[in-house]
């Protein structure tokens, strides 16, 4: 009997131990199959590639871009951003995720949508670090109420609210961005700050109506464009944005290739970062003779896809956002460029 329950045992104990090494073989495979544990983006090395060429290697906008640009870089070590949510409601870390997702339209920020989302949040963190905020502070945005439907009684309330509120004095009385006081306005660093043309210009904030509704209730921090949060109710704001919707004509872009090319280098503020007769920032290579240094084939993948591509000046570590260019665009851009003198 004993002999028995010794041989039985045994062969317990094998069939036991053969299980453990099948249930480690496999979780060895499965930890190899899947490969090394990704470290988390580091937000100081994405901004180093991807913003301190216009920001600055501090964020103190001191960077490389043209100096005439116009709006400047943003100072972000002051942590006050013009798409805040009001100068009561610290930034957030969301807040900042939104703008690098979206960009900032008419301007040379441009939309980070092409990074990950753990990149751009790993960008953000670092952003309100730059500017002694708390990355994992948080905060409401402000409420939108629902919309009135787009009506000619409401349009014209709100053309009279555009009068009332004082809006023709910097967007004159057409909103062409042309008041009496459009030309002495400055934000709060000392940059000219021009007022909006409201017909033809992309809306900076955005253009769907809540966009809009949303920037005239809390205003822009930091620059002449007041909230009326205290002075106007919310069916007033609305009315507003309705009007305001109302008389926007956008230019089409240009249909004959020079003229569209043309039209994509300064829509994309390309000038931002390079330079071209003797303009523009240092941020990348210059412009200037750029379709006779470069085989045109790659210049058209790199412009379709710059990440993919490489760098057109290998040396440094900045790198080309992904602009999301159509065929025509990138086809009509490098016939203009090729249509200018070389640099002498």
């Amino acid at each position: 009997m004993a002999s028995t329950v010794s041989t039985r045992s045994t062969a317990g104990d094998r069939a036991c131990r053969a299980g453990l090494a099948l249930v480690c073989a496999l979780c060895l495979t499965a930890v190899c199959l899947a490969g090394p544990a990704l470290a988390a983006p580091d937000g100081a090395a994405l901004f180093a590639t991807e913003c301190a060429g216009c920001h600055g290697e501090k964020g103190d906008g001191k960077g490389d871009a043209d100096p005439a640009l116009l709006p400047p870089p943003r100072d972000l070590t002051r942590g006050k951003f013009k798409l805040g949510w009001g100068s009561a409601v610290a930034p957030t870390r969301e807040l900042v995720e939104a703008i690098l997702e979206r960009g900032i339209a008419g301007t040379a920020m441009p939309s980070y949508r092409f990074l990950t989302a753990a990149e751009r949040q790993a960008l953000a963190a670092y952003v309100l670090e730059l500017g002694k905020l708390d990355p994992a502070a948080k905060a409401e945005p402000p409420r939108v109420p629902e919309p009135p439907p787009q009506s000619g009684a409401v349009v014209e309330r709100g053309a009279k609210a555009y009068l009332e509120l004082g809006c023709q004095a910097c967007h004159g009385t057409s909103g062409r961005g042309d008041g009496p006081a459009a030309a002495h306005l400055k934000d709060e660093w000392g940059s000219v700050d021009p007022p909006r043309d409201l017909v033809r210009e992309p809306y900076r904030a955005g253009e769907r109506p809540q966009d809009i509704f949303l920037r005239l209730k809390i205003g822009m921090p930091g620059t002449p464009m007041p909230g009326y949060a205290d002075t106007a109710d919310d069916a007033t704001l609305w009315a507003l944005t309705r009007y305001l919707q109302s008389i926007r004509k956008p230019d089409p872009a240009p249909s004959e290739p020079l003229a569209l090319g043309r039209h994509v280098l300064e829509q994309r503020h390309c000038l931002a970062c390079h330079r071209l007769g003797g303009k523009g920032g240092t941020v990348g290579p210059a412009l200037d003779g750029v379709t006779r240094r470069l085989d045109p084939q790659w210049l058209r993948a790199f412009l379709a896809n710059p990440r993919r591509k490489g760098k057109l000046d290998p040396a440094t570590k900045r790198r080309m956002p992904q602009f999301e260019l159509t065929a025509t665009e990138i086809a009509a851009l490098i016939a203009y460029l090729d249509s200018l003198p070389a640099a002498q």
